[in-house]
Formats: C-alpha cells, structure tokens, sequence
C-alpha cells in the first residue's frame, strides 16, 4: 500500500513535505487506528493503536516515518489487511 498524507493548510514556501514532517500521523483501519507519534530528543518513532495493544510485530521503535510506515504495510500483508484503508496518513491537530 502506498501511504498518502491529508496536508493542512501548507502554504509556506518554506514547506518541504520530505523534511518536514509532522509529530504525530494517524492510520485509519475498520474502526481503529494506528497512531504513529515522534518521541524523544532523537526524534524516534514508535506506534500505537488507539484501541487494543501494540502487537509485536509493530512494537519498539523506529529511525523514520517511511520504516514505520514499511511495518505497518508488512503487517497488514502478514494479517491480510489488504483492504484496510490506511493510504491517508492525517496530522493530528
């Protein structure tokens, strides 16, 4: 699956999609959620789901968005989730 963000309004010219990426991305599925959130001075991902418990295949935590969001895509291929509805990757406000 091919991950796609919801933008805000990012008029700024100094906007730069690739470098500047938001704390906090939610992933939508059925009636759930995966929130991916920025933590730390090192700036490291980690996810969790807004009902239920991590799984582990999706616990600890990782250097970039695009390798959190690499595990979330193996792990709904693993589950066969092809169907899940998690292409629009949205800001939290």
């Amino acid at each position: 699956m091919k991950f796609s963000y919801v933008e805000e309004d990012l008029s700024s010219d100094n906007f730069d999609p690739t470098r500047d990426v938001g704390s906090v991305r939610e992933y939508a599925f059925g009636k759930n959620k995966i929130i991916a959130e920025r933590k730390d001075p090192y700036g490291l991902w980690f996810l969790h789901f807004e009902h239920g418990t991590v799984p582990e295949m999706l616990s600890g935590s990782f250097t970039s968005l695009s390798f959190a969001e690499t595990a979330i895509n193996s792990y709904f291929a693993k589950k066969n989730l092809e169907d899940a509805d998690v292409k629009d990757a949205k800001p939290r406000k």
